[in-house]
């Protein structure tokens, strides 16, 4: 038994969770603390993935959010992981945190699930504070 599965799994009391597709982010905010993570950057794998929707199933967990410390629009299997967490009955809400610089590229899929919504980050008065904040972003 690995030991997180002593803890983790057995009762959880929330009806959400955060899942960490990838660490990787196409930004350097000077808010985040993405930028101090010692740990190497990388991609969640599908398997993984799969294994992690079927204990939220299991512990009947309602909600995901794809986001931790990086841009999941940027994990190359994003849209069959949404579709895979779409198609789970049991998630009833899927919510997706990013920089919004991919979203274009995104977005259509994103509305056709109809379980999932998007908080997009955004701070700043002008293109100068924002560019100042979102180091790789544009206004």
């Amino acid at each position: 038994m690995i030991e997180h599965e002593k803890y983790a799994w057995k009762k959880m009391p929330s009806q959400g969770i955060m899942i960490e597709l990838t660490n990787a982010c196409n930004f350097s905010c000077t808010m985040c603390a993405n930028k101090l993570m010692q740990r190497e950057k990388g991609f969640m794998d599908i398997g993984l993935f799969e294994l992690v929707l079927d204990r939220v199933q299991k512990a009947k967990i309602s909600r995901i959010t794809l986001f931790t410390t990086g841009e999941s629009l940027l994990h190359p299997k994003f849209l069959d992981m949404l579709q895979r967490a779409v198609r789970r009955r049991s998630i009833k809400e899927i919510a997706i945190s990013t920089n919004g610089s991919l979203l274009e590229k995104y977005m259509g899929e994103i509305l056709k699930t109809n379980k999932t919504r998007v908080y997009y980050s955004f701070s700043g008065w002008d293109k100068k504070s924002y560019e100042g904040r979102y180091l790789g972003g544009v206004f």
